[in-house]
């Protein structure tokens, strides 16, 4: 399928019980007619994906299949998709934190447990985490399996950014990098 240009014929989907084809098509900007893009399929892929995840079914299985039609310059797409079960957040396990205290991060976390896991929440969590400014971007929040197919632990990962320097503007400095308040300026001099 390299090197020739193809053109997008149908758009189809395998294995949907949930949803109906016609509201997976909505998600879809792949538009039969146009040139095929395996960037743009992709994409389609991760948003029929996402809007399972955003329903609890975070292990969703989304894979386009390419089929070529018999006019040989049309490919038709099948998107084959595996729903799983809806998964329940077990506990939120959070790693690679020396910033701050836990709370402040699972304060800022759109997920708790006992609730249904939502890949949307995810990602307003990250963003969250994100504008406290203690930690590198991109910040990963990951679901990680469990004994139980239907719980899953929620895994933020905060990796440490460069030490924060803050100063007062009264001539105080600090640095989180372990040493002491300086004084910068000192007190005029009485003549």
């Amino acid at each position: 399928v390299e090197g020739e240009c193809y053109t997008l014929g149908g758009i189809a989907f395998d294995g949907n019980k949930i949803h109906e084809d016609e509201s997976l098509r909505k998600l879809v900007e792949s538009m039969p007619g146009e040139p095929y893009n395996p960037v743009q399929i992709a994409t389609d892929a991760r948003s029929i994906r996402d809007k399972y995840g955003e329903q609890g079914r975070i292990f969703t299985k989304v894979i386009p299949e390419r089929v070529l039609a018999q006019e040989g310059t049309v490919l038709d797409v099948v998107f084959r998709i595996s729903e799983g079960e809806q998964v329940t957040v077990q506990d939120v396990l959070i790693t690679g934190n020396v910033r701050t205290q836990d709370r402040v991060i699972r304060r800022a976390l759109e997920i708790m447990p006992g609730e249904l896991y939502n890949s949307k929440k995810v990602e307003e969590s990250k963003q969250q985490l994100g504008r406290l400014g203690f930690f590198e971007k991109p910040i990963s929040i990951e679901a990680k399996e469990t004994d139980d197919p239907t719980r899953a632990s929620v895994v933020p990962y905060c990796a440490l950014c460069a030490p924060v320097r803050a100063s007062a503007g009264h001539g105080l400095s600090f640095s989180t990098t372990g040493m002491s308040p300086q004084v910068l300026a000192t007190a005029p001099a009485h003549h």
